[in-house]
């Protein structure tokens, strides 16, 4: 007996199961990348949750629990761009006397030369009132180099970087992740001014932030911190082809941590 032939129909369910086990993939992906050490951060919660409770071992031996590959980032701003770091919500999200506060800022004297490595300049003055946002992150849960942006702009630069924040969107509501917190680094390349790619930097951090924050979208505005570099870590000087500067306009996210 010769088989039938599979219906239209039949392949076009099969098609949308494919791409359904692709889609859950592709987000499992992002959720694992997004959670770093969280699960060592789970384990040395639960190790020192039962030193405290008073137990003693005799010829037993006990693990240590493995540390989260914990980063500080920081990043200076001017007077004239701290009410831009503190928009959309980081105002509330911040204080200077709150130990349990995602970020600190403090004020400082802006350093003569750039802390940071990079290829462009401090975004303030030597001797200039300037502030800075201090904040910890899992050094694991670093994503990167998928969101795009064009020259000077603010928006998204193609269809590969929107289906990209939709998969980030479907990762951060996911159950391992939805009692999380994380940081938006928004980053602008060096050809410019500094005071220019620090607002730059900022906007686009908060272009994200505005995104995914949406009925859309759908994450909770109290889970995310958007925060502007400016050109403070660019990879690339201003001097070079068009292709390496495009891959400065950029996104990362990390996890916060205590």
């Amino acid at each position: 007996m010769i088989p039938k032939k599979p219906s239209i129909l039949l392949l076009y369910f099969a098609a949308l199961s494919v791409s359904g086990i692709a889609k859950a993939q592709d987000t499992n992906s992002l959720v694992e990348k997004l959670s770093g050490g969280l699960e060592k951060e789970k384990a040395a919660k639960q190790t020192s949750q039962f030193k405290t409770r008073g137990f003693t071992t005799r010829g037993i031996s006990t693990t240590t629990a493995p540390a989260v590959k914990k980063e500080t980032r920081s990043v200076i701003f001017t007077t004239r761009g701290i009410s831009s770091a503190r928009s959309r919500g980081v105002a509330t999200a911040i204080s200077a006397t709150d130990s349990s506060a995602p970020a600190q800022i403090k004020q400082v004297t802006a350093p003569a030369e750039n802390p940071y490595g990079g290829a462009g300049d401090l975004p303030t003055a030597p001797g200039e009132q300037a502030y800075e946002m201090t904040y910890a992150v899992d050094a694991e849960s670093q994503l990167k180099g998928e969101i795009k942006f064009p020259k000077g702009k603010t928006r998204i630069v193609d269809h590969d970087s929107v289906r990209f924040l939709i998969k980030v969107a479907e990762a951060l509501k996911h159950p391992t992740l939805q009692d999380q917190k994380f940081v938006i680094e928004g980053h602008a390349s060096a050809e410019g001014s500094a005071e220019a790619n620090q607002n730059l930097s900022q906007a686009r951090a908060n272009s994200i932030y505005d995104l995914l924050v949406s009925k859309s979208y759908g994450v909770d505005p109290g889970r995310l911190l958007p925060v502007g570099f400016g050109e403070t870590k660019a990879r690339f000087p201003a001097t070079s082809p068009e292709s390496a500067l495009a891959e400065d306009r950029r996104v990362l996210f990390f996890r916060l941590v205590d």
